[in-house]
């Protein structure tokens, strides 16, 4: 089939749905290259695009390498509006890490902080986040449980725990797993408990997160 005809019955196919003016045909190279793979697929050949190389997953050798290392955050704690435009009690603090002089990427310092109202409890945590995993972090929440689901082999494994402060570390089956630990009604002291555990200093140390104004969550 010359490339005149294949032209012409590419105008013609368009024209016949309405189009006057049919788009630019095809060129040969780009024919040649249809035909070619309909010819390799009916052969029993197969076709995939280059993916990007998943890193593996972290281990708890790893986590424990990353968090016996000396950290610093980038900034001072500058508390932001968080989590939902629509809750405004919510507060949050997320912060870039340092160690040996570079900051790899995924390596975070992160706070959140609920003001109480009404019946709600004020909770609040402090965690780290390495290779954008969150490997270690204190949850204090008068209200609420945890159940593990993660953490096979270790000693609340399957178990549902709570209200109070629980403390999340990494296992070898990935992020999620917690275990009781002694309250932190002081924000203050879950603060430097973690950052002390963890090995990260935050210059200026701890600020709470800012007031709100119960008269704004009932307009």
């Amino acid at each position: 089939m010359t490339a005149r005809l294949l032209t012409r019955r590419w105008a013609n196919c368009w024209m016949a749905v309405g189009c006057r003016t049919p788009p630019r045909a095809p060129g040969f190279k780009f024919v040649l290259m249809c035909v070619t793979g309909s010819i390799l697929i009916m052969a029993g050949y197969s076709f995939s695009l280059p993916t990007a190389k998943a890193q593996p997953m972290l281990t708890v050798a790893d986590v424990h390498l990353f968090l016996n290392a000396q950290k610093r955050a980038v900034s001072v704690l500058d508390w932001r509006p968080g989590l939902s435009k629509k809750d405004t009690l919510w507060w949050s603090w997320d912060c870039a890490i340092e160690t040996g002089g570079t900051v790899p990427e995924g390596a975070r310092i992160i706070m959140q902080c609920r003001q109480g109202i009404g019946a709600a409890s004020t909770k609040y945590s402090c965690g780290l986040l390495y290779r954008t995993e969150r490997v270690y972090a204190i949850d204090f929440d008068p209200d609420g449980q945890h159940t593990n689901k993660v953490g096979l082999g270790r000693p609340y494994y399957g178990k549902r725990f709570g209200p109070g402060t629980h403390e999340h570390t990494w296992s070898e089956d990935g992020a999620g797993y917690a275990e009781p630990i002694q309250d932190f009604a002081d924000f203050a002291l879950l603060f430097a408990h973690v950052c002390a555990n963890a090995m990260v200093r935050v210059d200026g140390g701890f600020k709470p997160p800012p007031s709100q104004q119960l008269s704004l969550e009932l307009i």
